[in-house]
């Protein structure tokens, strides 16, 4: 991956991870140099590709760091002394101290993108463009230099879009496929089907009950994990959740269920899946409709369909994973991501 000669921070007002930054290829703590890992999204401190998806993103720049504002709000602390020429910057909480005229006072050389990473607002179960916390958001894109969403279609960020009046720029959710397929990809397949549970229960469906059916009835191997055992308050705790162990634990696997009904979530297991020819079956996230047109709806009559047309006949499966891959390859892969930064339609 040939990075942008840039000098790029994805900064956030809050998150349970701390700032880091990327130098000589390897990401370290900017409190004190040493390695950063979080086993919740990264498989080590190696360039590139160990890192998934958002997470990805400082290692496409010449200099790169992930900068967590409320680290240095609570120890009343000035940001980085760093002459940056891009931020992303999402805010979903803290509205009052982080603010784009603040960040402007501090980087005046540098454009700052209103990052769209998530459309869910704290406190917020349902989303809904009257819920206040959406509005304060809009009013913080509206002090942005571009607005970066990551789903290729407009679907519900058209009435954003409208709001704002302003053309958003696609910047997708970044895997580096190459990476994940040669560290996890299985050429020997079991008969299995993985069941996999998103945190929020209102977006898991039914996607056990579906599981346990699928694989009483056509005997494939069910495969889960607890999800309760590793997520806290909603997130991945990197206590006890490691990212090598949960990929290796379905790569093998001949299905992946998820049944997230909802459209607007960028999908990320789906990506992982075409990327590791895992056939990902259900679900209406972007990515499922991009990579899996054939199962990216959650009738149960016509996954099961589905599934029995791939056990019947397993070109089906071959012909379902290649298109997946390709197209994971041209939308999300990191080659194709650094093309969509420098696309960016900036205001200034």
């Amino acid at each position: 991956m040939k990075k942008i000669n840039k000098k790029f921070a994805w900064i956030v007002d809050g998150s349970g991870v701390t700032s880091w930054k990327v130098e000589d290829n390897q990401a370290l703590y900017l409190k004190d140099d040493m390695p950063f890992v979080n086993p919740s999204f990264s498989f080590d401190n190696k360039p590139g590709g160990a890192f998934l998806f958002n997470w990805q993103y400082p290692f496409m720049f010449d200099e790169g760091y992930f900068i967590n504002w409320n680290d240095f709000l609570k120890e009343d602390k000035e940001l980085p002394d760093v002459d940056f020429d891009i931020i992303f910057l999402s805010v979903y909480k803290n509205y009052t101290d982080c603010t784009v005229e603040k960040l402007r006072k501090k980087y005046p050389n540098a454009r700052i993108a209103g990052y769209i990473k998530e459309l869910w607002q704290p406190g917020q179960d349902f989303f809904t463009f009257d819920y206040p916390g959406y509005l304060n958001h809009i009013n913080f894109l509206k002090t942005c230099d571009a607005v970066v969403s990551y789903s290729l279609e407009l679907g519900i960020f058209r009435h954003m879009q409208e709001q704002l009046d302003t053309e958003f720029s696609i910047v997708t959710m970044p895997i580096d496929v190459d990476y994940v397929y040669n560290k996890f990809y299985k050429s020997e397949r079991e008969l299995s089907l993985f069941c996999y549970l998103p945190a929020m229960h209102n977006r898991r469906s039914d996607t056990e009950k579906f599981s346990r059916y699928i694989c009483d009835k056509y005997n494939l191997k069910f495969i889960d994990r607890n999800v309760e055992d590793w997520r806290t308050q909603g997130q991945a705790n990197p206590k006890t959740f490691n990212l090598n162990d949960f990929v290796d634990k379905w790569s093998s696997a001949l299905f992946h269920v998820n049944l997230d009904p909802d459209c607007n979530m960028p999908g990320s297991q789906a990506m992982q899946c075409a990327a590791l020819g895992v056939i990902n079956i259900g679900g209406l996230n972007c990515s499922h409709r991009l990579l899996w047109p054939e199962t990216a709806v959650n009738n149960p009559n016509i996954l099961e369909s589905r599934i029995r047309d791939y056990l019947q006949h397993p070109e089906k499966i071959n012909n379902a994973a290649d298109y997946a891959y390709k197209t994971v390859k041209k939308y999300h892969d990191t080659k194709s991501v650094v093309e969509q930064i420098k696309n960016i339609k900036w205001s200034r």
